[in-house]
């Protein structure tokens, strides 16, 4: 019994340090995370602004990158390890480097989002409310863009 009962605790203290190790690595690994942004395209009167933001966190793939509609004094660093927290995402795909992306404002509320043809967009919305304002996004595909 004296044996069995020191087997046990030997096997719960390796246990322990098994999972603690497990642990520090998954907090090692998402320090290693980071939030980009490529570019940003203020809208024609300034108040709102289009990000093109990328993250090489994504559950299935090893990057994405993403556009969202934020105010214009929205904080947008060019990198951090920190999520930021963009809200009125419009635009999401895998794989895709944020530097393939185009953002125009066509007209004050109006965002055309373009990229490389044959690109798998996992997410698009054509329109979303920011504050008290209405766009409308477009996506177009270019044709001569390589991926």
């Amino acid at each position: 019994m004296k044996y069995l009962r020191t087997c046990l605790t030997l096997f719960g203290i390796a246990a322990l340090l098994v999972l603690g190790a497990l642990g520090l690595l998954v907090l090692t690994l998402q320090n290693d995370i980071a939030y980009v942004v490529w570019h940003t395209r203020n809208t024609p009167d300034g108040k709102f602004k289009a990000v093109a933001h990328y993250s090489d966190a994504g559950a299935t793939t090893g990057f994405y990158t993403a556009v969202s509609i934020v105010p214009e004094d929205f904080e947008t660093p060019h990198e951090t390890r920190r999520e930021p927290n963009y809200q009125n995402e419009v635009f999401f795909a895998n794989h895709l480097p944020g530097t393939k992306v185009q953002l125009n404002w066509a007209q004050p509320r109006t965002l055309i989002i373009s990229y490389p043809q044959g690109t798998y967009v996992g997410s698009f919305q054509a329109k979303v409310t920011v504050g008290m304002e209405t766009f409308r996004i477009e996506k177009k595909e270019m044709a001569d863009a390589k991926q």
